[in-house]
């Protein structure tokens, strides 16, 4: 599994991709969070995510530190 790091503090841990879903948690900005899988959300990515908070979903924008395609 992949881990990366939250961008900012606030960032919602949601019970799935979309963005009207409820909050799970919310995350502070360099919490490690580990991936699990990727999904399409809405028009962007969507990554399932496990923290020491819990499990949920998150988008590409939120994170940093994502390994760039090549």
């Amino acid at each position: 599994m992949l881990a990366v790091s939250v961008r900012q503090d606030g960032t919602a841990l949601r019970a799935s991709c979309s963005t009207s879903s409820p909050t799970v948690t919310t995350i502070s900005a360099g919490t490690e969070v580990e991936i699990k899988f990727t999904m399409l959300g809405e028009g962007e990515p969507c990554y399932r995510v496990a923290t020491k908070q819990g499990t949920g979903y998150v988008s590409k924008r939120d994170l940093q530190d994502l390994p760039r395609r090549g």
